[in-house]
């Protein structure tokens, strides 16, 4: 151990040229990895859930599911309106559009919801680019979107904000020297980014484990930090 601790100190400067050249790597290859948003995938073939997804597969092949981006306008009128859904339903991928002109569900307060349907699943390029087309398309009109995606596990700036703020304040506190923390930050980016790239070899992740990778590595750092803390003190 002693000798392997001694090359790569020796060899720290080739260490650190080639951990950066992998991350800026796996930096590259995050937006090509593949999200899978149906956790059903992951069920074992003999469990009695996938076997009655099968099975409603099998029973009910004509049935397709929807998803859903709701687009929400202010102030339109009726030529407006008629003219918005027409263009709705004629974009690439849209399957239909939802409007009733005489329901408080889609005409309240001035304001107007249209409901675009379509089969491809939530983040998917197809989604994602029906998604850009409206936003491209509509940005000079008091507009709103937002897919029904109720799986997404995103998780708030205000609470990720908080979460890296205590973390800095332990770090801080534990640390030997104030330099220490930003070490660990330095360390711990490097390891989400090819954590995150390197999932490419394995074709498609859940959202869950994409979603979490980082919080992972923020805990490990903390768990570092208290087990070296009574060794020093």
């Amino acid at each position: 151990m002693k000798k392997v601790a001694g090359f790569i100190v020796d060899g720290h400067k080739f260490f650190l040229v080639f951990m950066l050249i992998i991350t800026v790597l796996c930096g590259l290859l995050i937006p090509k990895v593949e999200i899978n948003t149906d956790m059903t995938k992951y069920l074992p073939d003999d469990s009695s859930m996938a076997q009655g997804v099968e099975l409603m597969k099998d029973n009910f092949s004509n049935m397709s599911v929807s998803q859903t981006i709701r687009v929400m306008f202010k102030g339109l009128n009726e030529d407006q309106i008629v003219t918005i859904k027409t263009y709705l339903e004629q974009i690439k991928n849209v399957d239909s559009v939802s409007y009733v002109a005489n329901s408080e569900d889609y005409n309240k307060d001035g304001y107007t919801k249209f409901v675009v349907n379509t089969s491809y699943t939530y983040g998917s390029p197809e989604e994602v680019e029906i998604e850009n087309t409206i936003k491209k398309a509509f940005s000079s009109f008091d507009m709103e979107l937002m897919n029904d995606n109720t799986s997404s596990m995103e998780m708030p700036w205000v609470m990720i904000g908080v979460a890296l703020a205590l973390l800095l304040a332990i770090l801080f506190i534990m640390s030997g020297s104030w330099f220490e923390p930003i070490l660990f930050l330095i360390a711990i980016g490097l390891a989400v980014v090819m954590n995150m790239g390197t999932n490419l070899v394995l074709g498609s992740v859940s959202q869950i484990t994409m979603s979490i990778a980082a919080n992972y590595q923020r805990r490990s750092a903390v768990m570092i930090n208290i087990v070296h803390f009574p060794v020093r003190y």
